[in-house]
């Protein structure tokens, strides 16, 4: 963000300022909520402010890795749902393999007739 500006220092004590102040004000925020509602509605609410400086980082910072580092996109190739089948072995008209049952339950003894 500071490349050719001169201003690195100026950017990173803004930023260990702004790490500083998170801190301390979470500190505050979640006993007082803590105290109030519980635990669960402090932990939630402070999760919820964490998630803001993540969503800006995320979608609005400038990618800084050269483009001749970057990795190429690569086109995904969607799969029809007959070459999944043919990778499972389940072709069209192919049934699936019987299971094997493993357990073989003995046959029942016979009662004695009366003859």
């Amino acid at each position: 963000l500071s490349i050719g500006t001169g201003r690195f220092s100026l950017l990173l004590g803004i930023t260990t300022a702004a790490m500083c102040l998170g801190c301390t004000f979470s500190s505050a925020i979640g006993a007082v909520l803590a105290e109030d509602f519980g635990y669960d509605i402090a932990f939630n609410v402070l999760g919820l402010i964490a998630l803001v400086p993540a969503f800006v980082c995320l979608f609005h910072m400038p990618e800084t890795l050269p483009a001749y580092v970057r990795p190429k996109k690569r086109k995904k190739r969607r799969r029809k749902l007959a070459d999944i089948l043919k990778m499972l072995n389940l072709g069209a008209g192919d049934s699936p393999p019987a299971a094997t049952n493993a357990y073989q339950p003995s046959p029942t003894p016979k009662q004695f007739e009366l003859v």
